[in-house]
């Protein structure tokens, strides 16, 4: 695999040897104000979110972090910034430095999947 994405996500270069093994169609929650479109991707290597074309040329930021540095998945309470995601429940990841939240469809399933990756890695 050369990258990770597709004709309508923006990509990201793909390292040698690493293989997806997790994703979900999300909205990141970019800001208070901001939730960006995209998929959020669990390789091997890497947690990774790269948000739709439109997203990105408006300013929708890929995210990325060492799949060594996921803590948890857990459920962040609806709430808060209305434009950013807070009107559902949201996945919530946290890793060493800082939390990030997205907003997918069948939220508890995504989570077991996520928490079950995260115990084969310890």
């Amino acid at each position: 695999m050369n990258k990770i994405g597709s004709w309508w996500l923006a990509s990201i270069k793909a390292a040698k040897n690493e293989e997806i093994e997790l994703s979900y169609p999300a909205n990141r929650t970019q800001t208070s104000n901001r939730a960006v479109g995209g998929k959020l991707y669990i390789t091997n290597m890497r947690c990774i979110f790269l948000p739709h074309w439109f997203d990105f040329v408006s300013g929708g930021k890929r995210m990325e972090f060492p799949l060594s540095e996921l803590e948890s998945a857990s459920v962040e309470p609806k709430g808060g910034e209305r434009f950013g995601g807070g009107l559902r429940d949201r996945l919530k990841l946290t890793h060493k430095i800082g939390l990030e939240l997205f907003v997918v469809d069948k939220l508890e399933k995504v989570i077991e999947s996520i928490c079950s990756k995260i115990a084969k890695k310890t």
